[in-house]
């Protein structure tokens, strides 16, 4: 579907609401009027930066400005497409798709944007960020495992099992470890830890590979005992 395709059903969608419709006026693909109310409508074949941009500038001039594509333009993925709509919506913008069959539909009309917090997630974030004592990824380089708060403490269950030996975990605790030594322990998410005997834990090699991946907590980890 072209571009000029999406040109005929767009303004067939809006002369059966009243519309007077024009193409090409100045910039934009379309134009329509009613009343005094001005719309401009921006038609591309692919949802994409370029055509978002002129949306938001068409909003200069117009009272109301839709982007139109074809319906297959949005992605396939229910979450990826609900993140494309939540963006139109809130550069305040509407939205029509239009079939292979020329059916226009509005998804969505143009109005204020009101986002809705999420507490629940806000919450979460603040406690990740307080709960982690050094800055140990570096943000759009995903080549080594993300060092979570929980990743943190593991981490230190192991560096103290790897200076002290095997332990029991009221031990490894009273040697600074987290409060949930035991369960970490018990749980062993990533395969770091071995059971010796009853109540005794010890080192797994890939514990010992974990601590070489995170030097500086290491060194923290150390500071910290002799601090």
């Amino acid at each position: 579907m072209e571009e000029s395709d999406l040109y005929e059903p767009v303004k067939h969608f809006f002369l059966q609401r009243g519309f007077r419709v024009r193409g090409e006026v100045a910039e934009c693909d379309l134009c329509a009027e009613l009343d005094g109310s001005l719309v401009a409508v921006e038609l591309k074949r692919r949802l994409e930066l370029r055509l978002l941009e002129q949306a938001v500038e068409r909003q200069r001039s117009a009272d109301l400005v839709y982007v139109a594509v074809p319906a297959e333009a949005f992605a396939t993925r229910r979450t990826r497409r609900a993140q494309q709509h939540r963006l139109i919506r809130r550069l305040e913008l509407g939205c029509l798709t239009v079939s292979s069959g020329g059916i226009v539909e509005p998804l969505f009309h143009p109005e204020p944007y009101r986002p809705r917090r999420r507490r629940r997630q806000r919450t979460r974030l603040l406690r990740e960020l307080s709960s982690r004592s050094v800055d140990g990824n570096v943000g759009g380089t995903p080549a080594r495992p993300r060092l979570t708060a929980y990743r943190e403490q593991a981490l230190e269950v192991a560096w103290t099992l790897a200076e002290r030996g095997p332990s029991s975990p009221r031990e490894v605790r009273e040697l600074g470890a987290p409060a949930k030594t035991a369960s970490i322990l018990q749980k062993n998410y990533y395969g770091w830890f071995f059971r010796v005997e009853r109540g005794l834990y010890g080192l797994t090699d890939a514990g010992e590979r974990a601590l070489a991946d995170f030097p500086e907590l290491v060194g923290r980890f150390s500071r910290k005992e002799n601090g």
